[in-house]
């Protein structure tokens, strides 16, 4: 059982993540935008890009390839920060089941070792059935206890810098495409 100042900070935890969610759940939307824009954008500079270039050699169409890997940075940066925020939103609610799903877990456990100390006799069939249910309660365990995870990847100051980029960059490279199909309409 948890101590009551560990069960208090538990909860402050939770009210400070609450008053997250709304800011998480403003920032989804233009960041889902912007990470929408920036593939579309990088696709269209790319089309432009290889209309000149295809057909070519294999070592073009590789350069070809990363291009549009490079072209794509931005939008899946921003991508994984949409993933993160729209995980925030949810979060609150995932860390007020934790205690309970670690109850449960605790009971599932102890039924498997139970059924592991006393097999039935010449049974294979019944340790490998506990050993699937193990297999199974830790895969279960690990999503539960995976919950604060967004929050780990939200606090790197390198991510954020990037993701901030990132969203300077996207309307420029949409710039850059609406300018690229005007002028390979002018040009064709």
């Amino acid at each position: 059982m948890a101590t009551e100042p560990a069960a208090g900070g538990y909860d402050r935890l939770i009210r400070l993540l609450e008053r997250a969610v709304p800011v998480a759940a403003r920032l989804a939307g233009p960041v889902g935008v912007l990470a929408v824009v920036g593939l579309v954008a990088g696709a269209i500079l790319w089309a432009v890009i290889a209309d000149g270039v295809l057909p070519a050699s294999a070592g073009a169409v590789l350069g070809l390839v990363v291009l549009l890997l490079v072209l794509w940075i931005p939008a899946g940066l921003l991508a994984l920060l949409l993933s993160s925020l729209r995980e925030v939103v949810g979060l609150p609610d995932r860390l007020r089941a934790l205690p309970e799903a670690i109850r449960d877990h605790g009971g599932q456990l102890a039924g498997i070792a139970q059924s592991m100390r006393s097999p039935p006799r010449g049974r294979l069939g019944g340790t490998i059935r506990s050993a699937w249910q193990l297999f199974r309660l830790f895969g279960s365990a690990a999503e539960a206890v995976g919950a604060p995870l967004p929050l780990a990847r939200l606090a790197v100051v390198p991510f954020l810098v990037a993701c901030l980029v990132a969203a300077l960059v996207v309307p420029l490279e949409a710039a850059a495409a609406v300018l690229a199909l005007a002028l390979d309409a002018v040009i064709d």
